[in-house]
C-alpha cells in the first residue's frame, strides 16, 4: 500500500499529491516535515508526521518527532498518545522518556510525571535519575529536591559525564554561574582521568 500527501502551490494554484511508496520517499516526506517544523507550520508537519507514522507505525522515532509538534502546538493529549506509542516501541529511548515527562511537566502535573518515571525499568538509573530531577527542578518549591538528587548522581555515578551536564544545566538556569562552570569542569577533569586509564590498559 502506499501512502500519500498533498500540497496546493499558491502561484500555480496546483494541487500537487506525492505517494509514498519506497524508503527514499519516506525519507523526503520525514524532511519535510521536518523543515514545516522548523518553519513553524505546525499544521502543514502534523499532516506530514500523520502520513509518516502510518507508513512507520513500527518506528518509534517518527512517533517522538509527531509527539514533539503536539507538544509544541498544545495538543497534549495527543501528544502523550504519540510518545506513549513511542515507548511501546523502544522503552529505552532517553529522548522519548524525556519528551513524555516534559509533558507532564509542561501541564503542571509533576506527580504523575514521577508516577510514570517508575515505568521506565528499560532505562539506566542514572538516566531516571536525571528525569527525576528535572521535574523536581521545574516544580514549584522543589529545587532543593533536585539538587539533592543531582549531588546524589554525581557521587554515584561519577564515570557518567550526562550527571555533570545535568547539574551543571540546572545552576546555570538557577544563575548559579561559578557553581556551574566547577561541576562542569570536574567533570571534564574525570573524564580526562578516565580515558587516560584506558588509554593504559591498551598498552
Amino acid at each position: 500500500a502506499s501512502f500519500c500527501y498533498c500540497d496546493v502551490r499558491a502561484r500555480a494554484r496546483v494541487r500537487v499529491c506525492v505517494c509514498v511508496q519506497s524508503p527514499r520517499d519516506l525519507e523526503a516526506l520525514e524532511a519535510s516535515a521536518v523543515l514545516y517544523t522548523k518553519l513553524g507550520n505546525y499544521p502543514k508537519a502534523l499532516e506530514l508526521l500523520q502520513q509518516l507514522t502510518a507508513a512507520r507505525p513500527n518506528d518509534a522515532q517518527s512517533w517522538r518527532v509527531k509527539a514533539e509538534v503536539e507538544a509544541e502546538t498544545g495538543k497534549y493529549p495527543d501528544a502523550l498518545d504519540s510518545y506513549e506509542k513511542a515507548l511501546n516501541i523502544d522503552s529505552g529511548s532517553l529522548e522519548i522518556w524525556e519528551g513524555y515527562t516534559n509533558v507532564f511537566i509542561t501541564e503542571g502535573d509533576y506527580e504523575e510525571a514521577l508516577e510514570q518515571l517508575q515505568q521506565a525499568k528499560a532505562l539506566q538509573p542514572q538516566e531516571i535519575g536525571i528525569l527525576r530531577a528535572a521535574v523536581y527542578a521545574q516544580w514549584p518549591g522543589h529545587l532543593r529536591d533536585a539538587e539533592k538528587i543531582y549531588t546524589m548522581l554525581i557521587e554515584k555515578y561519577p564515570e557518567d559525564a550526562r550527571v555533570y551536564l545535568a547539574k551543571g544545566a540546572f545552576l546555570n538556569k538557577a544563575e548559579r554561574y561559578f557553581e556551574a562552570n566547577k561541576v562542569i569542569a570536574q567533570g571534564k577533569q574525570m573524564m580526562a582521568i578516565l580515558e587516560a586509564e584506558r588509554q593504559q590498559q591498551q598498552k
